[in-house]
């Protein structure tokens, strides 16, 4: 196949990247590989990859510099649409029909053998350098990669591409090739079929070709249709999938079977569209940005951009852009941008990982702990190098080798087989450092007089079942009843996870003090009336505005409220929209924050006895279980320093103030001491399962101290008779 990422895929290598013409004259089809004349190669073309490439490595480097750098791999889309359908359309000019596997021996000798050796790299380096807790999740990915799922994998565990950062996975890169894999098991049967529909109904060539052209329109058509809907009510999907991109190589397959009709285009024409392309290209890395919908209509940019630019080479070939884009720099970027997509985002990964264990984030100057201490930019440029000379190396040692063998070329069946160890090895190494570290990353810390290990912290959630609604969610199911059913007071808890996250205690002391405890959560959703943006579908957050919405309805159907306990993350100050959509200016955040919370409780449908707010705990400048599974022997070098830790919430408790009737319940004096935060108790149980979450254990551990500071209404005595 060729390779791809949202960071930079491929396709064939320079001898492999043949314009249709060039695939139709070659006279063999058993042939195992396309050799282009010197008039077929396309320099232009590995000049457009070079352009695809350098986009993603920036824009993976330095985010800001170039905000729609992501958009490289749009370009390797269509080109990779482009070049093996006219390789496949070709074959089957030629000889009637697709050789199925001579296609796959072709892909598997281009794309396998550099794919394993950087995902068994991966798990040597995440073995080496990562947290153990890290270890299986990463070994997951790496089998998925391995077998051209990844795409589904990242999609299903909800990955935010876009906010990629310390703690990602260091094989997403992977999502694309899986994506084009997926789209070129499908494509060749589907010409199979098709040629073989021509066939009996005796069509010549030309009609059969534009046969093809309407089943490619077919699955274009469909597809764009379902990344403009899942664009906006499933993002994650919609930048994953396979159905939702294939769009895109259907574009660059559809210029394919049109390539013999390009010269009749004037030379100025060709030359203008040419020019056009870049300006689209370049036009869509400086002003598309990661909050934008993606793919949706924002792909059409650089899909069309790429389509005159692969279009104008094909009638004036080095003339115009073709000039610019078949330089001797161009072209060897371009030959390398397979091999340097693979490396240059674990490189990436494990650097930042590495500086951010050694330098945590400053929380009072806005960092977040979720992203990481950003890394300085002499160590990025660094990686990015040490990437590109890696690039290099394995290109000329292993690329180039194993793809010109003639052994290999000669003998398909080797080369079927050769796939088949290259997905095995890595998917088995993958499993078996899985399998491996399950024990160790369970006992880690326990050497240290630690009751709860790391990986115990991680899974010690809040048992809530669907009651916290997950960010895609909207409506709150009813009812979310606990504590103690026959209660005869009610408390309700809303607010966002960290509302979740007091859950169990106060579920605990609900219980043992006779309430009844409703729970209503939504992921990074506030309680106060607001508008926040959510990094995950790169939007406002119109989910949460909804859910809110509907949470007030469920108020409306309890009864008589005695104490409304609210829960809610810092983090919110920092998420903030206007009316517009434009970010909220720190000065303003309480003022809007008050206004917001002000109106929800306006919008009641009765008035709780009671609002109380929970001021947010402190935050850890790292993932707590992780650091500790690190650091063995010396637990308390994850310790937070709690005049960074602390008051992160200032902002939003000053705006809350302002309404007389909440009051407010702070723990954090039991959480820290003045001089320290330690992150887990004298008894050995650890305080947060993430960098701001609480364990359930510790959660409940704090259930008294938070009961008691409620000062709520004592249970009322039994009635007496007369």
């Amino acid at each position: 196949m060729t390779g791809t990422g949202p960071d930079v895929p491929y396709t064939e290598a320079v001898s492999d990247m043949t314009n249709e013409a060039a695939v139709a004259a070659e006279p063999s089809a058993q042939a195992d590989e396309v050799r282009p004349r010197a008039s077929s190669y396309r320099p232009d073309i590995d000049g457009l990859r070079a352009i695809a490439i350098v986009t993603v490595v920036v824009f993976h480097a330095f985010p800001s510099l170039l905000p729609g750098g992501f958009i490289g791999v749009d370009v390797f889309f269509v080109i990779s649409g482009f070049l093996i359908t006219g390789l496949l359309a070709g074959e089957l000019a030629r000889s009637g029909t697709v050789s199925l596997s001579n296609f796959y021996a072709r892909r598997i000798r281009r794309l396998l053998p550099l794919s394993a050796i950087v995902l068994l790299c991966v798990l040597a380096a995440s073995a080496l350098l990562l947290s153990p807790l890290a270890v299986p999740g990463i070994s997951t990915n790496v089998i998925a990669a391995a077998l051209y799922v990844s795409n589904i994998a990242f999609a299903t565990q909800a990955t935010n591409y876009m906010d990629a950062q310390v703690e990602t996975s260091p094989v997403l890169h992977y999502w694309s090739l899986s994506v084009e894999e997926q789209f070129y098991v499908v494509w060749p049967l589907l010409i199979i079929v098709l040629a073989a529909v021509a066939r009996r109904r005796g069509w010549h060539v030309n009609r059969t070709r534009r046969w093809l052209g309407a089943g490619l329109a077919t699955i274009g058509l469909s597809s764009f249709a379902l990344s403009l809907a899942l664009t906006t009510s499933s993002p994650t999907w919609a930048f994953f999938s396979l159905p939702t991109r294939a769009w895109e190589l259907a574009a660059g397959g559809g210029l394919a079977l049109v390539a013999s009709h390009l010269p009749r285009l004037s030379r100025p024409v060709a030359a203008v569209g040419g020019w056009l392309g870049l300006a689209l290209l370049v036009g869509a890395c400086l002003i598309l940005t990661p909050e934008i919908p993606y793919p949706g209509t924002a792909a059409i940019v650089p899909v069309a951009g790429t389509l005159l630019v692969i279009a104008a080479g094909g009638r004036i070939g080095t003339s115009g852009p073709g000039r610019l884009l078949g330089t001797r720099g161009m072209v060897s970027i371009g030959l390398l941008s397979y091999s340097w997509y693979l490396w240059h985002w674990p490189v990436l990964v494990f650097t930042r990982a590495w500086w951010a264990d050694r330098n945590p984030v400053d929380l009072l100057e806005g960092g977040d702990a979720e992203l990481g201490a950003p890394a300085p930019t002499a160590l990025i440029l660094g990686a990015v190098a040490l990437s590109l000379l890696l690039a290099w190396l394995t290109h000329t040692l292993v690329e180039d080798p194993v793809r010109h063998s003639e052994r290999l070329r000669r003998n398909v069946r080797a080369s079927l087989l050769v796939g088949l160890a290259l997905t095995l090895i890595p998917a088995g190494a993958a499993l078996a450092l899985r399998s491996a570290d399950t024990e160790p990353a369970t006992s880690a810390v326990r050497v240290a007089g630690v009751s709860m290990t790391p990986a115990q912290a991680v899974a010690d959630t809040p048992e809530v079942g669907d009651c916290q609604v997950g960010i895609p969610g909207t409506e709150q199911p009813a009812p979310c009843l606990f504590g103690d059913p026959n209660g005869t007071r009610t408390m309700v808890l809303i607010g966002d996870s960290h509302a979740t996250s007091w859950f169990p205690g106060l579920n605990e002391q609900a219980t043992k003090h006779g309430w009844k405890l409703y729970l209503y959560a939504k992921g990074s959703c506030p309680v106060a009336d607001v508008s926040v943006f959510n990094g995950r579908l790169k939007r406002a957050y119109t989910e949460c505005d909804q859910w809110r919405d509907a949470v007030v309805k469920r108020l409306g159907e309890i009864g008589p409220i005695d104490a409304l306990v609210i829960g809610r993350s810092s983090n919110h100050r920092k998420n903030l929209l206007d009316a517009a959509g434009t970010a909220i200016p720190a000065e303003q955040v309480s003022a809007v924050w008050a206004a917001g919370m002000a109106s929800f409780l306006r919008r009641l449908p009765v008035t709780p006895a009671r609002v109380v707010v929970l001021r947010d705990s402190p935050w850890a400048n790292w993932n707590v279980p992780y650091c500790l599974s690190q650091h063995t022997p010396a637990p308390t070098s994850c310790d937070l320093d709690p005049a960074v830790s602390a008051g992160l919430d200032a902002d939003l408790a000053a705006g809350e103030k302002l309404i007389p009737a909440i009051t407010f319940v702070n723990v954090n004096d039991r959480i820290c001491t003045k001089d320290v935060c330690a992150v887990m108790t004298p008894d050995g149980t650890i305080k947060f399962r993430d960098s701001h979450h609480f364990t359930a254990t510790y959660a409940r551990e704090l259930g008294p101290v938070v009961w008691s500071r409620m000062k709520l209404p004592a249970k009322p005595a039994p009635a007496t008779t007369s």
